[in-house]
């Protein structure tokens, strides 16, 4: 995905897709589709954290088991995100979150409501972000030629900041007339939609120049990072 300078190779040479706005707005589709529901859940859980405990340790808790994951596994997936066929780890990570989900509905439905189960199951989901967000940006690039990327990115933004205003709103709307758990199931109706859009997409598996080992191909994105830092 990345020329790492004068020193290393090329890791991977991108296959030669041409150019389709149908994949394009399916792709689209697909990963806002799942970034709203995602956003609904989470809202939707900051207020019955809020509601049920009045207590701002509990969301502090919740904060970082949402992020703390996510940027520990960030490095590993970027690998991943080279060396795997990218449209299958974004449909695995989303299904794995989903399952998450989809339990945590039927246990809250049970009677089993616990505060702690929110944590568990958002560090479930924030480790699956972690591997679906960086696959998700290699793949922009990899079925979007270059001169219509920075266009089709500017879509994408504006599409993520219009989702992301109506997400709290939604998220209280849904936890109050109908309660957690359908926010829970709004969170696994979205994820199915993804995976379904985004199996219609063919996507090929990026064809490597090199094998480098993974903690040769970390020490390269690290030293990557440092030097573009500036």
């Amino acid at each position: 995905m990345l020329d790492f300078g004068k020193d290393n190779v090329m890791c991977e040479k991108l296959p030669d897709n041409s150019f389709s706005w149908g994949k394009i707005a399916l792709f689209l589709v697909s990963q806002n589709i799942t970034l709203f529901g995602s956003s609904v859940v989470s809202f939707a859980i900051i207020w019955y954290i809020t509601l049920e405990t009045s207590s701002g340790k509990w969301i502090t808790l919740f904060t970082i088991c949402s992020l703390l994951p996510q940027v520990l596994i960030s490095l590993w997936a970027g690998v991943w995100a080279d060396r795997y066929n990218r449209k299958y780890l974004i449909m695995l990570s989303d299904s794995f979150i989903a399952l998450a989900i989809l339990a945590l509905a039927i246990t809250f439905w049970l009677g089993y409501q616990r505060i702690e189960l929110l944590l568990l199951v958002s560090l479930i989901r924030s480790f699956g972000a972690g591997i679906q967000t960086p696959a998700v940006n290699a793949l922009f690039p990899q079925i979007v030629p270059m001169e219509k990327l920075t266009e089709v990115q500017g879509i994408n933004q504006t599409l993520n900041s219009i989702l992301m205003l109506l997400s709290p709103a939604v998220g209280g709307i849904v936890l109050g007339f109908l309660g957690i758990a359908w926010a829970f199931m709004l969170d696994v109706f979205t994820a199915s939609i993804a995976i379904g859009v985004l199996s219609f997409i063919s996507v090929e598996k990026v064809h490597r120049t090199d094998q480098a080992k993974v903690f040769t191909e970390l020490r390269r994105g690290v030293k990557y990072t440092l030097n573009n830092s500036s």
